[in-house]
């Protein structure tokens, strides 16, 4: 009875903020049509086609639909609107594929999510926020399971009030989270789910635009329908003060309280300190010691084929970061120019007591059921990311390049599953009046599939291919080739990926 209420309550909430998007937004009249000026016009010669003109001409709309092999079906929208106190965005995903190769491997995703920006006052922005998730694969030749299904709704009301100098944010919501897994052998469903509440307030002061302190309050709560599974709870007290030092250098500081359901009260800080005013550079470095919530939600929303273990500690991670960054513009040439060069990297240390490892399930008479779950490990890690961004003119032509590379090292009692060490991406993207194309490729190096055994699944290397033709001044020939080497791989042992596979179809922007 409570999750039917729960849904309910969602169900409205959710019809609620679409209809803002119909309704007259806080008594604002929308602007005339550009070719229309106030002298031109009278309020009785405002015909209801005028209306209609001025309530929609700052509409953005950009919607793909496309098709391919194995009854591939891909299609996405999104709708964004400009009134002169209210802003939103509606947007929608989903992809959906049969058998593509390989018995009851069939699968869908899709995502509609909306984000509005309000203001009630000058001083006053109510900013809603909805996102929900739902995912279904199939579980290939698994003896225990047939499908795998999930469900994710993150529901966020958030305030922000600025009665200089100071400034205020209020923010509440909560969100769901359902998972399933339905039996090969009955009719039977292991189902698990829960709720979360969460609030949020924050107060900041500021002297300037270097100068500033501000205090963090945030509180989330667990409720959990899986017998001998504790309901659990996170608060967390933040206060925080930035200051710059000299006229190149800004420092941050603070004190962080925090507590949570398993763990006793924790007392920790953070520290940052960076270049500020710097035109092309930038430099900073940063450490903090926190107590980290598990936030299932997102952790095994992430994962496919799995079994979640909900009632996971929260882990202690000391966090010391450094990173820079240099960027510089140059104007647009007649022949071959460089208009930009981006770069940027950073390097990471972490030591966390309770690291979230993957490893494979099994049932209480010991035996495998092909699906993960996860248990705490404390483990070093040591990342490195490097990232390139070149824009290039070749005759007018644009051409952007942009290359990146990832490390990530660990150090632990056990194998820590499905982190690759190496991680290569590049992406050139060429336009031309009227026409665009895209190659993306990247490289993922081998990982482990068990904490106790060195058996790895092999490197990945995947590309695509996209081609945009402008056929009208808003419509266009949409077409895509995913896994262009055609790589036979895997992101989870026993569960193979898609082969090559085309797709066509049709865009358009508005």
């Amino acid at each position: 009875m409570k999750g039917f209420i729960y849904r309910r309550t969602v169900s409205a909430l959710f019809i609620i903020l679409l209809s803002c998007m119909t309704l007259p937004v806080f008594g604002q009249e929308a602007d005339l049509p550009g070719d229309v000026t106030p002298d031109e016009i009278t309020v009785t010669e405002k015909t209801d086609e005028t209306k209609e003109k001025s309530r929609f001409r700052n509409v953005n709309i950009d919607a793909r639909m496309m098709y391919g092999q194995y009854n591939n079906l891909f299609s996405a929208f999104s709708i964004i609107q400009n009134y002169d106190r209210f802003t939103y965005q509606l947007n929608s995903d989903l992809k959906r594929s049969n058998d593509f190769g390989y018995k009851n491997s069939s699968f869908y995703e899709s995502e509609i999510g909306f984000t509005g920006k309000g203001e009630i006052t000058e001083s006053w922005k109510l900013l809603p926020q909805i996102e929900v998730n739902n995912e279904s694969h199939g579980m290939f030749t698994n003896s225990n399971y047939s499908r795998e299904e999930k469900d994710r709704i993150i529901i966020a009301f958030k305030n922000e009030y600025k009665p200089t100098p100071s400034r205020w944010d209020i923010n509440f919501g909560g969100g769901q989270y359902v998972h399933r897994l339905v039996s090969a052998k009955s009719v039977d469903v292991i189902s698990s789910d829960f709720h979360k509440i969460n609030g949020e307030l924050g107060w900041e002061y500021i002297w300037s635009a270097s100068n500033r302190v501000r205090l963090d309050s945030r509180v989330a709560f667990y409720e959990y329908s899986s017998s001998g599974v504790d309901n659990d709870y996170f608060i967390t007290n933040e206060l925080t003060g930035s200051f710059k030092l000299t006229e190149y250098i800004k420092f941050m500081l603070g004190p962080v309280l925090s507590w949570n359901h398993d763990d006793d009260l924790f007392i920790s800080g953070k520290i940052d300190v960076s270049l500020s005013g710097m035109k092309n550079y930038s430099l900073g470095a940063s450490y903090s010691y926190d107590l980290i919530p598990f936030t299932p939600e997102d952790f095994y929303f992430e994962k496919k084929y799995i079994r979640p273990s909900y009632n996971l500690p929260p882990a202690k991670v000391h966090h010391a970061e450094i990173r820079s960054g240099v960027e510089f513009s140059f104007g647009k040439g007649s022949g071959f120019s460089v208009n930009k060069v981006r770069l940027r990297g950073s390097g990471i240390h972490e030591r966390n007591n309770n690291y979230y490892n993957h490893y494979t399930y099994y049932n209480e008479l010991s035996q495998p059921e092909d699906v993960l779950s996860a248990e705490p490990v404390p483990v070093d890690s040591i990342r490195f990311r490097a990232d390139g961004i070149v824009d290039l003119s070749i005759f007018r032509r644009e051409l952007k390049v942009e290359i990146n590379y990832e490390y990530a090292g660990y150090s632990s009692d056990q194998n820590i599953t499905y982190q690759p060490a190496h991680q290569f991406g590049g992406t050139l993207n060429f336009r031309e009046n009227g026409w665009e194309i895209e190659l993306t490729n990247s490289l993922m190096s081998s990982v482990y599939v068990e904490p106790d055994d060195d058996r790895k699944l092999d490197s990945v290397f995947y590309g695509t291919f996209s081609l945009q033709l402008k056929v009208f001044e808003t419509f266009y020939i949409y077409g895509k080739i995913d896994n262009l080497y055609d790589s036979a791989y895997s992101y989870r042992d026993g569960y193979p990926e898609p082969g090559r596979t085309y797709l066509a179809g049709l865009r358009i922007i508005l």
